[in-house]
Parts: C-alpha cells; sequence; structure tokens
C-alpha cells in the first residue's frame, strides 16, 4: 500500500511538473508580438522629426496601413533612445539616462504592450539582439572628459530567465550577426553556443544577413563594403551611385545582401535670415532606397512623409 501510495505522488508531482512547464512555454509562445503592419516609433529621434511635438519619454505602436498610433509606454526618465524591436518582434529595447549627474544609461526592456519586462542598470551603451529575440548583448562603460567612453564589459543578457554572463572585458561595438548566430565585436567573434572565441581581421562586423557581405562600423573612417570570403572592398559602385550621404546604410533585414540608404529632407529654422545654416525643426520627407550591392541594383524606393 505504502509503495502504491509513493508511485501516486510521484506520478502527480512529474504531472503537476509538465503541466507548469507547459502553461509557461506557452506563456512565452503567447507574447503579443508587433504585427508585420506595425512599427515602433518615438523617443529622442521621433522628438526631433515631429518638430519637438511629441513628448520624447513616448513610444508609440503604429498601424502603417491606417497611420493610427498607440501610446504603449512612456519613460519615467527624460527621454528614450535607440530603440529596436526584437527579431522574433515580441519585445522592444531602448536606453534611457538613468542620472544625468552621473551620465549613466540604463536598457529597459518592455513587451509590444509597453509593460516593463527587465530594467538592466549597468550603464549600458549599445546593444545587439540576438537572431531569435530571447537574448541580448550589450556593452557596459562610462565618459571621462579626458578619456572620452571607457568599457567596462561585453554581456549576454536572457530574457528566459534573466541570467547574465560576461563575455569580454571591453568592446566599443557589437552585432549579434545573423547568418552563423556568433557574437561579433572589434578583432573577436564569439559563439554563445560553445562558448569559444575567436579572432577576426574583419575591418568592421555589421554583416548582411547572409553573412556574404560586410560593411564598416566606424562613421569617421567612411563608409565602405567588404566582401567576406576575401576581407576586399567592393564600394566603387555604391560610391559613384549614391553621394554625401548624411546617414549611414544599413543592411536590409528582408534581403541576402542589400543595404537600406535613408535620405532625410530636413526643414531648417535659419538663424539669421538670408544666411546659410540654422537649426533643424522638422523633416519633410524621408525617401527609403533598397540597393542590391551584387547586382548594383536598386530593389525597391519609397518616400514618406510626417503628418500634417
Amino acid at each position: 500500500m505504502k509503495k502504491r501510495i509513493v508511485v501516486g505522488i510521484v506520478s502527480l508531482m512529474f504531472s503537476v511538473m509538465m503541466f507548469i512547464a507547459v502553461v509557461m512555454a506557452f506563456s512565452q509562445n503567447a507574447q503579443p508580438a508587433v504585427g508585420k503592419n506595425e512599427e515602433i516609433i518615438g523617443g529622442i529621434v521621433n522628438y526631433h522629426e515631429t518638430k519637438f511635438q511629441d513628448d520624447p519619454r513616448n513610444i508609440y505602436l503604429v498601424n502603417k496601413r491606417t497611420g493610427d498610433r498607440r501610446l504603449i509606454y512612456q519613460s519615467q526618465k527624460a527621454y528614450v533612445d535607440w530603440i529596436s524591436v526584437s527579431p522574433n518582434r515580441k519585445f522592444i529595447a531602448g536606453i534611457e539616462p538613468q542620472d544625468s549627474i552621473t551620465n549613466t544609461n540604463r536598457l529597459q526592456i518592455i513587451s509590444s504592450e509597453g509593460e516593463v519586462i527587465y530594467s538592466i542598470d549597468d550603464d549600458v551603451r549599445k546593444f545587439s539582439w540576438s537572431p531569435d529575440g530571447e537574448k541580448i548583448a550589450y556593452i557596459t562603460g562610462t565618459y571621462e572628459e579626458d578619456k572620452g567612453f571607457i568599457s567596462t564589459g561585453l554581456y549576454i543578457f536572457s530574457l528566459k530567465d534573466g541570467s547574465k554572463k560576461q563575455i569580454a572585458p571591453r568592446a566599443y561595438h557589437v552585432n549579434w550577426a545573423t547568418f552563423d548566430s556568433c557574437i561579433y565585436y572589434e578583432g573577436f567573434k564569439y559563439n554563445p553556443v560553445t562558448g569559444k572565441m575567436e579572432e577576426t581581421q574583419y575591418h568592421g562586423i555589421n554583416f548582411s544577413p547572409d553573412g556574404r557581405y560586410y560593411t564598416t562600423t566606424i562613421p569617421e573612417v567612411g563608409f565602405k563594403v567588404y566582401f567576406t570570403e576575401t576581407n576586399q572592398p567592393v564600394t566603387e559602385r555604391f560610391s559613384a551611385r549614391f553621394k554625401d550621404l548624411r546617414f549611414m546604410p544599413t543592411w536590409a533585414p528582408d534581403h541576402d545582401h542589400c543595404l537600406q540608404i535613408k535620405e532625410v529632407d530636413f526643414i531648417v529654422d535659419p538663424i539669421i535670415p538670408g544666411k546659410r545654416g540654422g537649426i533643424i525643426v522638422g523633416v519633410k520627407q524621408k525617401k527609403y532606397t533598397i540597393y542590391d550591392i551584387e547586382t548594383d541594383q536598386i530593389i525597391k524606393e519609397w518616400t514618406e512623409k510626417p503628418e500634417e
């Protein structure tokens, strides 16, 4: 009899544990996501682009078809910057100024409904999502007037259990590449699965989705595109077609190796009428171009204008 009771208790405990696991998995999969016809805007960038009409603390969910937008989050800090949606479109990350006196930042991770999932108060300066959207790599550090930015580490943070792991004592740029799921930073490649670190000879870390090309990271050295296999530049045709770009091109996420170029026509309020120069007070329009670096062809072009 006792043996049957023990077996029954063990069986019940196993069933309860399986039920909890299923509920947790369902809860994770049921996490509301940003739809294909929706986008996230807001923060300090949107504040400038809307002629200072919007609150730099706000993050909005916008329906691209109807133009309707909904406020999903308002920061308790002065503003939000570097707003980014996770690849699985379940989460939104942004950097907020934590303390203006000490010039420290925090990384805020929220759901698509604006619920705060995690606040990482480690003075985060830059970050990059994992391809599955369940982890995030971030760089911490401080700024000093005489020394500039001083990195204090590169970390991986898991959204599944809230754990973090330091993988490097310092880093200044980071990219969690899509094509091989490895984390790249200056001169190194880290494999999160094996934990293996390798040195690299690349001139940058911004790889195309298929890994066939990569671009330079630092704007000061000029924008260049390299062929990953040979590490040789292939920028000539691009430079001839697109000149005097104010914004660094990025890789179009839905293409293997196409660049997305953004050109912005700003509204400028002149300091002195009739003189050159002035203050940017808004945006007239944004022109986007999807360009295939391999075939030297423009795949798509469109223009976006802010609402009047």
